[in-house]
């Protein structure tokens, strides 16, 4: 308990020297649980930014990258929120190329929060009393990995993840409240670059079966959002890439063409007005 205690305070403390010490003395501590918050080794040093005793951990053969801690946070969680910190960014980028790629295994398809059973039903009875809030993004702490990265624009993350061979990475997941697919979080994104790339890394990667005309909780496929927020240049490429312009939509069961024909009464009775004025 007391070396626990110790690589914990190494840990915090930011003693790459004696947490080196420690684990060479006695290497089962890697895994070891650490502090009140349930934390390994490795999601501790991620969590603080400890980029290279991270990196240090991840040298010994028996780490467990898929441990989670107390919160249900494993190591590729504390990872991917760190990329947004530009002081360790760079680091944390390759701690992740780490984990997916050297290593291997990592639960890249598993949601980066998974919450213990009275946890989720008490976030269960929130989202019951939260009234349909229309919120185009679900909280983040359901995210998997692949939304993570979209959500926040992380382009490399995305390229590791899709380079993972052991597993390979899931396209088709969706968000929990409003089951959006990873293309409806890019046409809400308005990113047709984040298109184009997520497209090539799809087209170059794992050659998943993407589908294009998944319906999220509004029954709307990615392509009718993308006309319906007047993203026409995502259009375009989603008709280009595949995507389906007959798949009826909402409860009207409305294809892009009903929508496009909607607004066409309204341009052309004020083109014929100003005509005649």
């Amino acid at each position: 308990m007391m070396t626990c205690n110790t690589l914990y305070d190494a840990i915090v403390g930011g003693d790459f020297a004696a947490t080196k010490d420690l684990l060479c003395k006695t290497g089962s501590l890697v895994n070891e649980v650490l502090g009140e918050n349930e934390d390994s080794a490795l999601t501790l040093s991620l969590r603080l930014g400890r980029a290279e005793i991270a990196s240090y951990l991840l040298t010994y053969k028996n780490v467990d990258i898929n441990y989670r801690n107390k919160e249900g946070k494993a190591s590729l969680y504390y990872c991917m929120a760190k990329l947004q910190d530009e002081k360790v960014s760079e680091e944390m980028l390759n701690i992740l190329r780490q984990m997916v790629i050297t290593i291997g295994g990592c639960n890249i398809n598993e949601r980066l929060i998974i919450q213990r059973k009275e946890e989720n039903k008490t976030k269960e009875e929130n989202n019951n009393n939260n009234n349909g809030d229309d919120d185009d993004d679900d909280d983040d702490d359901s995210d998997y990995p692949i939304q993570f990265a979209v959500k926040h624009g992380q382009s490399e993350a995305l390229r590791i993840l899709f380079e993972s061979e052991h597993p390979l990475l899931n396209v088709n997941v969706t968000t929990v409240q409003r089951r959006q697919s990873v293309l409806h979080l890019i046409v809400h994104k308005r990113s047709l670059a984040l298109l184009h790339q997520f497209m090539l890394l799809l087209s170059t990667s794992n050659k998943q079966t993407l589908d294009l005309d998944a319906l999220d909780c509004d029954g709307h496929t990615a392509l009718y959002k993308s006309v319906l927020l007047c993203q026409y240049a995502i259009a375009n490429a989603l008709c280009q890439f595949g995507a389906n312009a007959n798949v009826p939509c909402g409860p009207l069961r409305q294809t892009i063409a009903h929508l496009i024909f909607q607004s066409w009464p309204d341009s052309f009775n004020q083109s014929i007005n100003q005509s005649t004025n």
